[in-house]
């Protein structure tokens, strides 16, 4: 009777770990980032998601809430109203987005650009990031303290991209474009202010969100400054 009962619960063990797979083994569940074109088939499944830091979004009329750690696919829902705010972003960056893939259909995908962060105790830092046809050759970074005094700098170079621990992430621009789709538009608006803007000719220039209530520091996402291409 208890090899019995034991060759049922070791079937019951492995039917549970068949159910909980992660999400990055599951291409078929759908997001706001993948799979949308099945979100609303009766036998679709929603991707794992965190009610505390994602948002019912509304993406190309597909409205998807985050209920019980899965996302689901609603009628009307966010689409009925979506929030200003949320909606003026997310129109922002779309445009943003279709004017960078046309300039670079035009100038070329080889350009350099800047990631300057400073903080209220008087740090600050650059990092410098070189992109040659689409792909990240090469990184530099220099950090200063009080009275500009310099902490540490560094150069990397194909062969060592990524090495170092401190400075702006090893990304090319369309990069940033999808970290700010993925990770800043969709955190939740009532704990989080989100910040979106672009530069003078529309490029992307800030991407962040801040917790609300955080003082110093606290700002989440991305930045883009002194940006120009190669010739």
């Amino acid at each position: 009777m208890n090899s019995i009962k034991a060759v049922i619960l070791v079937a019951s063990l492995i039917g549970l770990g068949s159910c909980n797979q992660d999400d990055s083994d599951n291409t078929a569940c759908f997001s706001p980032t993948q799979n949308l074109e099945i979100a609303n088939d009766a036998d679709a499944e929603g991707c794992d998601c965190n009610s505390e830091v994602d948002e019912d979004i509304c993406i190309d009329g597909v409205a998807l809430v985050c209920e019980e750690g899965k996302w689901q696919s609603v009628e009307d829902g966010p689409c009925f109203n979506p929030p200003i705010q949320q909606f003026s972003n997310q129109l922002e960056f779309q445009k943003s987005l279709e004017l960078w893939n046309e300039l670079k259909t035009e100038n070329g995908t080889s350009y350099m650009y800047e990631v300057n962060f400073s903080s209220f105790s008087r740090f600050s830092s650059t990092t410098k990031i070189t992109v040659v046809n689409n792909i990240v050759v090469a990184r530099s970074f220099e950090s200063f303290g009080i009275e500009d005094a310099e902490l540490l700098a560094y150069e990397e170079n194909e062969d060592n991209l990524g090495e170092n621990e401190v400075g702006a992430m090893v990304a090319t621009i369309d990069e940033l474009y999808t970290t700010c789709l993925q990770e800043v538009l969709v955190v939740n608006k009532e704990g989080n202010d989100v910040i979106f803007s672009v530069s003078d000719i529309g490029l992307l220039r800030t991407c962040v969100y801040i917790p609300k209530g955080c003082q110093d520091d606290c700002s989440r996402g991305v930045s883009i400054s002194n940006f120009s291409w190669m010739q």
